[in-house]
């Protein structure tokens, strides 16, 4: 609708449908002084034509305070002037989404300290410049201003402001995972839509309202999107579990990064470890009559006491020591991890004061990683050579029907507190090989039934054959029903085995092994977030304007 100033100095707003003829009659009714100040029956027409030629005169700055008008303006522009009013009002924007609204009162505040205009002047200022902008930029104003505020969300929960995926919901699937990330993201869109609330003056109660309800809405966006992608996109990345043969060339060159860091121990920083070494063993009360693999260790460490020492020579000293583990001695076995223990301590401690030269950072950094990838390499060598040998056996005796069992029983020596053989195992590969061996109640089942099979046991088939000619071939389905159960129980086993292989080529947790194995046909927990921040800002952004109470 037009604004009108009238001859007084006010400003009136007509219809934008009111015929000029009606708005001169008006103004002349309104100011009668105008038609008498004159002698001529036509003056009073000038006058009022005047007026009217006043408010013409206001057209072109009428115009660009509407949406059309400050387009039009922009597109008249040079380019480069364009291209600058374009940058500022994206700032802007962005800046007005970052910060909820926040980010003209703030200018207004500080511009009031600074000017003599007042902190409401101010403000109504910056929300026009911003209303500018918005109406320059026309349909990409509220995607600059969505993506300020996700901006600022996903900032926040980098930094731990955040409940998406917390309590375990991250990796939980099914509808039951969906409405558990859903039912966490409500208390943070409710955050969100309150601060949208009280940047812009809206109701700050229906705003945290719209938030509890768009952030729930853009969780399950994010994963209905996360369904749809595993349906459209590639397969599978390559799986990035490495081998063994690699493993074994990655701890081969951290071990020799190690020895080109260069690094020499001096003297007297071993003698230093050699005496918390001797104190520590005296507490636990050594004896090397009572734990003698323990003394070749303490002799070795007292030899390379006298001189300089490398990274290397430190390393062997702990191999020394960890060959003195014995299930059959617990003393034993404790005073040398006493022992190891002080030498791990000791090289992740290492002080300028202690290095005679080289890059200690460097060569720690890379002794403790060529450390845990031959670990990974003995831990598999020592577990697959198990399990071949239980294959071995089973097919060198009878018809080979019973590689299943054998398998479990050279892995049951592994886990076996009273085992000479027991192996040190991650919480999750101890688990692994446990189901291994004790089998689930799936597995279980299906051995059972395993043993009507007449596959690898010559009695049974004996039974199975006298059964055959007496009920008429009635009990046949029993034998195909054993060698089935039989199958699956077997099928289960060297898919335990497969598995229990990848982790611990992966580094002993089921974490790094699913990162390692992740695939293209899931988006991952932040993906998710991102676009379920997406949504959650979108509504809360584009909400109807609503006056606070």
């Amino acid at each position: 609708m037009p604004d009108i100033r009238m001859p007084n100095g006010d400003v009136v707003a007509f219809p934008d449908d009111m015929p000029k003829e009606q708005i001169k009659s008006l103004i002349a009714s309104k100011f009668p002084e105008l038609a008498n100040s004159g002698k001529q029956d036509s003056q009073p027409a000038t006058n009022v034509q005047l007026g009217a030629d006043r408010a013409q005169a206001n057209d072109a700055q009428v115009a660009e305070q509407t949406a059309e008008g400050r387009r039009e303006a922009y597109n008249q522009k040079p380019w480069y002037q364009q291209a600058a009013q374009a940058a500022d009002d994206e700032a802007r924007l962005l800046a007005s989404g970052a910060t909820f609204g926040f980010a003209d009162k703030l200018s207004s505040g500080l511009n009031s300290m600074m000017g003599d205009k007042t902190y409401e002047d101010q403000l109504k200022a910056e929300r026009n410049a911003t209303q500018a902008a918005r109406d320059r930029a026309s349909s990409a104003a509220l995607p600059s201003e969505i993506a300020g505020s996700v901006l600022t969300g996903s900032l926040a929960a980098n930094n731990g402001a955040t409940l998406a995926g917390r309590l375990g919901t991250a990796n939980m699937s099914g509808i039951k995972g969906v409405l558990a990330r859903a039912g966490l993201m409500a208390p943070e869109g409710a955050v969100y839509g309150s601060l949208d609330a009280l940047g812009n003056d809206k109701d700050v109660k229906t705003g945290a309202i719209t938030g509890a309800i768009a952030a729930p809405i853009g969780s399950v966006v994010g994963d209905t999107v996360s369904k749809v992608a595993s349906k459209v996109l590639p397969a599978k990345t390559p799986n990035t579990v490495p081998s063994l043969e690699k493993l074994r060339a990655a701890a081969d060159d951290a071990y020799a990064a190690a020895d080109s860091a260069g690094v020499v121990v001096n003297p007297q920083s071993v003698q230093r470890l050699r005496q918390n070494v001797e104190q520590k063993l005296a507490d636990f009360g050594y004896h090397p009559a009572n734990q003698p693999g323990v003394k070749a260790a303490l002799d070795d460490l007292e030899r390379i006491s006298q001189g300089n020492v490398t990274l290397k020579g430190l390393d062997v000293l702990r191999r020394v020591t960890k060959n003195a583990y014995s299930p059959t001695n617990p003393s034993q076995s404790a005073a040398s991890k006493i022992v190891v223990d002080e030498i791990d301590d000791f090289v992740r401690n290492i002080a300028p004061g202690d290095v005679v030269m080289g890059d200690a950072k460097a060569g720690v950094k890379s002794l403790k990683e060529a450390r845990e990838l031959w670990s990974r390499v003995r831990k598999n060598e020592t577990f697959m050579d198990a399990v071949e040998a239980a294959k071995l056996r089973a097919n060198s005796t009878g018809s080979g029907g019973n590689e299943e069992n054998a398998v479990r029983q050279n892995l049951r020596r592994f886990i076996d507190p009273a085992s000479s053989k027991r192996m040190a195992l991650t919480a999750d590969e101890q688990k692994a090989m446990k189901e291994i061996v004790t089998g689930t109640p799936t597995q279980n089942a299906l051995r059972l039934v395993g043993k009507l099979s007449p596959s690898g046991n010559g009695l049974t088939m004996m039974l199975h054959l006298l059964g055959a000619g007496v009920t008429g071939g009635a009990s046949v389905p029993f034998a195909g029903a054993g060698v089935g159960a039989k199958y699956m129980a077997d099928r289960g086993v060297r898919n335990g085995v497969a598995a229990l292989d990848e982790l611990i080529r992966a580094g002993g947790s089921q974490q790094a092994l699913q990162a390692a194995q992740a695939t293209l046909r899931s988006l991952s927990q932040s993906q998710r977030e991102a676009i379920g921040r997406i949504v959650e800002m979108s509504i809360i952004n584009s909400r109807q304007e609503q006056p606070a109470q």
